[in-house]
């Protein structure tokens, strides 16, 4: 049996704001990215990366080597291997021009191709590459996504120049995740990608599935899903296309739709999950709405909507806030080394930070970052904190500087 071509993990250095935490760490469909780029490697017949901090330190030719923050699916890589030796000598791997490039460009700092394309962190070497600068300057094997192009219907009223018109579908992706709304956005395209790439490898399989839920699904309120052991889902709660862990909890009316769910989490009565991934051991408190989300472990969800946001490890928010997630006029704009700019869409929620308690009352501008460890709480003057003994039946009373005081007009 021939030895499997060897892999690295080339370490920058770099963290994700506001968690400080490195790009190996970040959470990929309830998995760290590290993980993802290890099974992705498995499934390729590429031997276990190893990390390094040199390229010096790649001892063994030829070999796959890729960033840490570099998210690549299966079939990109197959294809790119197969594209590299092809061509011969060491190559960069690079998408064409397309929907996909279009749509994940902001903020990745990509190399442009002139023809519209973009160049990875992703290389085969054959030969030494002494400097990173060396990596930067090989040929690039742009692979065809080979999207199907989708144009969803939105509400006019929401539609600027910022506004993504067009959502490739596609299983040959990849990311340089940097920062915190690239991580919302790899969790959606790597959920895409799987289903993508089980579509083209099992088209039988899908489509028996497919039927059985037709047939039987007035029957059924699990359909086009897996769910892992000891999971409780009530008879009244919908699955649709998601992947349940173990023991998961769904209450009664509640909807699950196109979502990554981890072990141990509850899903409170009247929940929605639409297009996000929930971390291991988290609760979404009752009637909530969460769509196109990422939340870590042991999450407490518990106000009443949130949209395109990332929550940290053991954030708890409480009813009653409200995370802005659009610009009527423009791109959201987001922090990227001390400057704000463009997030490259006019859709993006909050980031919190790690272990993060929000208090109610509370409204977060779109595209801000909430630093780990903070307990926010809204002006005390704003609370009603002293009520008066005795009031004159049917006077008006209103609030002022915490207190309940008669009205004055």
């Amino acid at each position: 049996m021939a030895e499997r071509v060897a892999s690295y993990v080339l370490q920058t250095g770099r963290t994700i704001a506001p968690f400080g935490d490195a790009p190996g760490e970040v959470r990929v469909l309830n998995r760290s990215l590290a993980e993802r780029q290890a099974e992705a490697c498995e499934q390729c017949g590429v031997a276990e990366p190893r990390a390094i901090d040199d390229l010096a330190e790649v001892d063994q030719l030829p070999a796959v080597v890729f960033a840490d923050h570099t998210w690549f699916s299966r079939t990109l890589l197959q294809e790119f291997l197969a594209g590299a030796r092809a061509r011969g000598g060491s190559s960069r791997c690079g998408i064409k021009a397309s929907v996909f490039v279009e749509a994940t460009e902001a903020l990745q700092d990509l190399d442009l191709q002139e023809d519209g394309g973009a160049a990875y962190d992703l290389w085969l070497l054959t030969e030494a590459a002494d400097t990173p600068e060396v990596l930067a300057d090989l040929p690039v094997v742009a692979l065809d996504p080979k999207e199907s192009v989708e144009e969803p219907r939105l509400p006019p009223q929401f539609v600027n120049e910022a506004t993504p018109s067009r959502v490739a579908v596609t299983s040959r992706g990849a990311m340089h995740v940097t920062h915190w709304a690239l991580i919302v956005r790899v969790n959606l395209a790597a959920f895409v990608c799987t289903l993508k790439d089980l579509w083209e490898r099992r088209p039988v399989y899908i489509v028996l599935r497919f039927v059985m839920d037709k047939l039987f699904g007035r029957f059924r309120r699990v359909r086009l899903s897996r769910v892992g052991k000891g999971c409780d889902i009530h008879p009244t709660a919908v699955v649709e296309g998601s992947w349940l862990g173990e023991n998961v909890k769904v209450g009664a009316g509640a909807i699950i739709q196109g979502c990554v769910v981890g072990n141990d989490t509850i899903v409170e009565e009247g929940v929605i999950l639409e297009l996000s991934t929930i971390g291991h051991r988290c609760w979404i408190g009752r009637n909530t709405v969460v769509f196109m989300s990422v939340m870590y472990d042991g999450v407490f969800s518990g106000h009443r909507l949130t949209q395109a946001c990332l929550f940290g490890h053991e954030v708890c928010t409480t009813g009653g806030g409200y995370l802005i997630d659009m610009n009527f006029h423009g791109p959201v704009k987001v922090m990227k080394d001390g400057v704000p700019v463009s997030s490259g869409t006019n859709f993006l929620g909050v980031c919190i930070g790690h272990r993060v308690v929000m208090g109610t009352g509370l409204w977060i501008h779109a595209g801000r970052e909430v630093p780990n460890d903070c307990f926010l709480i809204r002006d005390p003057a704003d609370v009603l904190m002293k009520i008066p003994t005795e009031v004159a039946p049917g006077a008006p009373m209103m609030l002022k500087d915490g207190a309940l005081v008669p009205f004055e007009p």
